[in-house]
């Protein structure tokens, strides 16, 4: 799968970077709005906190002040590739969660017979270690000896 979210230079400011998105590879129906909203949502936070995060984290300039919608721009391709790299797990994920939507239900299950399993498995360690505490040392070598002759 290609990546949803990558770096492109931007025309008006030489050796700067912004983060956009391949809407043809993060299919969403019945949207309105800005997609530039949509980095914010994938991490859980408004707006204005992913600015906040781009700045304080990831060496971002926020320009657009008094703008609508005002924009990250990334000086250090680096930090704005971490960034863009986490953005495409989130994706990754949100897409998954739609493409599976009963996939937390389905973890549970096997969760439960895993921890079932295991008690079985315990269990039948128990029995073991009990079994081989009970006999006796001899009766293992003079086993081992009948059945090699």
């Amino acid at each position: 799968m290609s990546e949803i979210f990558y770096l492109d230079t931007t025309p008006s400011m030489p050796n700067t970077w912004i983060i956009r998105v391949h809407h043809e590879l993060f299919h969403l129906t019945s949207t309105n709005g800005s997609y530039n909203l949509l980095c914010a949502r994938l991490m859980n936070l408004s707006y204005a906190d992913y600015l906040r995060l781009c700045r304080d984290e990831f060496r971002a300039l926020v320009a657009g002040k008094n703008t609508y919608y005002p924009m990250a721009y990334f000086t250090d391709k680096n930090m704005a590739q971490l960034l863009c790299n986490l953005l495409n797990q989130r994706a990754k994920y949100v897409l998954f969660e739609r493409e599976h939507p009963d996939f937390e239900q389905h973890a549970q299950e096997v969760a439960e017979s895993d921890r079932a399993f295991r008690q079985l498995e315990a269990d039948h360690e128990e029995l073991r270690d009990q079994y081989l505490i009970s006999v006796p040392r001899s009766d293992f070598s003079s086993a081992a000896v009948s059945d090699t002759q």
